[in-house]
């Protein structure tokens, strides 16, 4: 591939690169007027205190000790201190920082790969699908996945910087790997698979093969360890999450893995009926269907084993998607989802190679490069109205929940978060329809039926708070707030019945 280095065609892929960026910022330019989410962003970042009290040694201090969430991820809070600082409580500052965020990644990516491929215009072709694929609107739009654009932001600046050490090698290259690494690390434990990324990167686009395997490996290894500390450091901070999901069988997880890796390439190529949450069936996870994924993908492996030596990008990029999913497959499952359209942002980079490398294939040898780009840019301008449609979606707590309502079944996560939100608002009748769903989906959850009784409490139907209360305490004998409340309730019908109007 031959990169024409001409003053004009510089000035024409910078033009191109601000053309996609100003197209990327009008597709997700609702996030402005988006606020903050009662899924995860008002406990994590809009109404955590040691965020909004912004820079101080304490808050600084917190935010690389901190297990919060589940997450160690200091450059993340650090980000949050910053918005704290700037713009308080208001929502719009967020999403700007977001935004921009996204907005850097997409451009280093671009630069990142036309440094590896010396190819601008297919650079370009796979910067553009992961600016605006409808996939990705998830971990734009939601303020609390801001660890996903700077990560993948640190993502592209180690490929960047290692296709740079590969071309002279030396210390201070070499530095910038692993320091631009080390910083996607501190945002999102994702890249802890970045190592062999560059494995793969060293057979193609670089051909690195008169350097030795042994060699290759062994320059990688401070890389593999950053990894490895990384890993251990997100264990610790996962621990009580994973130990709480440990009622999903392990052949459960599996067969749901299986599934989750045919789905993604399903909806990168038909993205419609996105949810915010998918949730797990558990127990009940489909073996068959489990099994017959796990066909499909060996499938698609060995074909793209079969054709490495004359499209070698189809086992670069493929294995690119496989192992870069395999932190957030679910194996160890953290969180009762299926499936989360925010993990493929990075992985799904390798199978935007692979689409984009094919297409450029199949137009040299048909010479037809300029119907190549029209239908380049047609889909990209579909995916860019599906997109902006999705957004939409964004633009509230309420059409959020109740989207992913319309698009998934026996949602307990969207339904107890929906009945929350309506609660706050005063909205009781509706409020108490979606606790009750989320209760007959989960008949064990405490939080539901603890939202459920106090509602019923504040309308007067003690008889039916104390009725959900003393089920809870029979699962839970010891549990304190029930014993409070049922107490509370107990006395409240006393005071009723004894009242003179009951009395008459």
């Amino acid at each position: 591939m031959d990169l024409d280095v001409s003053q004009d065609s510089r000035r024409l892929q910078r033009l191109a690169l601000g053309v996609l960026l100003a197209a990327t910022l009008v597709v997700f330019s609702g996030a402005l007027d988006a606020g903050f989410y009662v899924v995860d962003d008002l406990i994590n970042v809009a109404d955590n205190p040691h965020v909004q009290v912004g820079f101080d040694r304490d808050s600084v201090a917190w935010s690389f000790t901190t297990t919060h969430g589940s997450n160690w991820m200091p450059l993340a809070w650090l980000s949050y201190l910053a918005d704290a600082e700037l713009w308080g409580r208001n929502p719009a500052g967020y999403h700007a920082q977001n935004l921009a965020w996204h907005l850097a990644a997409v451009a280093a990516l671009f630069f990142a790969l036309r440094r590896l491929t010396r190819n601008p215009w297919a650079s370009l072709g796979i910067a553009a699908l992961f600016a605006i694929h409808p996939l990705h609107v998830e971990s734009v739009l939601w303020i609390n996945e801001r660890k996903d654009l700077i990560s993948g932001f640190f993502f592209a600046l180690t490929l960047w910087a290692y296709a740079g050490y590969v071309a002279a090698p030396g210390v201070r290259r070499y530095l910038c790997v692993f320091f631009a690494m080390a910083l996607g690390l501190l945002a999102k434990p994702m890249l802890v698979t970045l190592p062999f990324v560059l494995l793969l990167l060293d057979a193609w686009p670089l051909d690195r093969s008169n350097t030795r395997l042994r060699v290759r490996i062994r320059e990688k290894l401070p890389l593999f360890g950053l990894a490895l500390l990384s890993s251990l450091a997100t264990l610790w901070a996962q621990q009580a999450a994973i130990a709480d999901l440990a009622f999903i069988p392990f052949d459960a997880r599996i067969w749901n893995a299986l599934q989750a890796y045919v789905l993604y390439p399903a909806r990168m190529f038909w993205p419609v009926d996105l949810a915010v949450h998918y949730p797990h069936a558990g127990a009940d996870t489909s073996a068959i269907a489990g099994i017959a994924s796990g066909i499909l993908l060996l499938g698609v492996s060995a074909i793209a084993f079969f054709v490495r030596k004359r499209h070698p990008y189809a086992i670069v990029g493929w294995l690119w998607y496989v192992g870069m999913l395999v932190p957030v497959i679910g194996i160890v499952q953290v969180g009762t989802q299926a499936s989360a359209d925010r993990y493929t942002y990075l992985p799904l980079i390798g199978l935007f190679l692979v689409l984009i490398e094919t297409a450029r294939a199949m137009a040299a040898s048909t010479n037809a490069p300029r119907s190549l780009a029209a239908a380049v840019v047609a889909v990209l301008a579909l995916l860019a109205v599906r997109a902006h449609e999705q957004v939409g979606f964004w633009a509230s707590d309420e059409t959020l929940l109740q989207r992913a309502l319309a698009v998934t079944d026996d949602n307990f996560v969207v339904e107890y978060n929906l009945g929350w939100l309506l609660a706050q608002r005063g909205e009781i009748a509706r409020a108490e329809s979606h606790f009750a769903r989320a209760l007959a989906i989960q008949p064990d959850s405490t939080d539901a039926r603890l939202n459920l009784a106090a509602m019923l409490g504040s309308q007067d139907r003690v008889d039916e708070a104390i009725q959900h209360l003393e089920t809870l305490l029979a699962a839970r004998p010891n549990h304190e707030r029930a014993r409070l409340m049922l107490a509370l309730a107990e006395r409240q019908r006393a005071e009723h019945r004894s009242s003179p109007a009951s009395d008459s």
